[in-house]
């Protein structure tokens, strides 16, 4: 009577634990007592695995695979600090709308999320530079969104706009959104000392004064 050996055949030819028992097995315990074309294909199976396994645990082998994994980690970490930050970008542009428009509860409540989002991003895995230019920027950030978020007066608003601007175009230039933005610039804002603000689009839409003077000011800089 043909016996096989308890086998399940899903398993990673890298996994060694799992080699180790398939290759320590001998052909002759396996094959014995079984017609020749079985025993040809376990024997075959055998000599596969045994390669496979060698090669997986070659010098050359692991400083690939180590190689690939600590890429593949890092494109990772890029992508969900990219789009942990994609949503304060969107928070900031959304603030900025609000106070296009001269609505002074919508900023509020963009600014409030713009915090929630802030405290969300994760910077360990970043370079000491970058992450230190972060704690920065999330501090001064965090500040003037709070103050906006606090403030009952558009104007007031606005001003804090001005300095929360300056700030998160210092965060884009090291973390970079994916799409462009632009760097405009009002002149006459804060009794002529002027003020920037960010923006998705090169046409000039001015928060500081909204529909009073809608296109004063002029892009200074644009970063891709």
């Amino acid at each position: 009577m043909l016996k096989f050996m308890p086998f399940r055949p899903q398993f990673d030819v890298a996994t060694s634990s799992k080699l180790i028992i398939i290759s320590s097995l001998k052909p002759k315990l396996i094959t014995q007592n079984m017609k020749p074309k079985f025993a040809f294909i376990l024997n075959g199976l055998f000599i596969v695995l045994s390669t496979q396994f060698a090669s997986a645990n070659s010098p050359d082998h692991r400083n690939i695979k180590s190689s690939v994994e600590n890429t593949e980690l890092k494109i990772v970490i890029s992508s969900l600090q990219t789009n942990n930050l994609e949503k304060v970008y969107n928070q900031y542009f959304a603030l900025k709308d609000a106070l296009i428009q001269g609505d002074p509860d919508q900023a509020a409540q963009f600014a409030r999320v713009l915090i929630v989002e802030l405290d969300a991003v994760q910077t360990e895995n970043t370079d000491p530079k970058r992450n230190a230019l972060f704690i920065t920027q999330h501090a001064e950030i965090k500040a003037a969104a709070s103050a906006i978020a606090g403030a009952k007066k558009l104007s007031l608003q606005r001003t804090q706009f001005s300095a929360l601007s300056d700030q998160m175009y210092a965060l884009m230039k090291v973390f970079k959104p994916t799409y462009p933005v632009y760097l405009a610039h009002c002149p006459m804002f804060g009794d002529g000392n002027g003020a920037n603000w960010i923006s998705k689009e090169n046409a000039i839409r001015n928060p500081y004064y909204g529909k009073r003077m809608m296109t004063c000011g002029k892009v200074k800089e644009t970063l891709k």
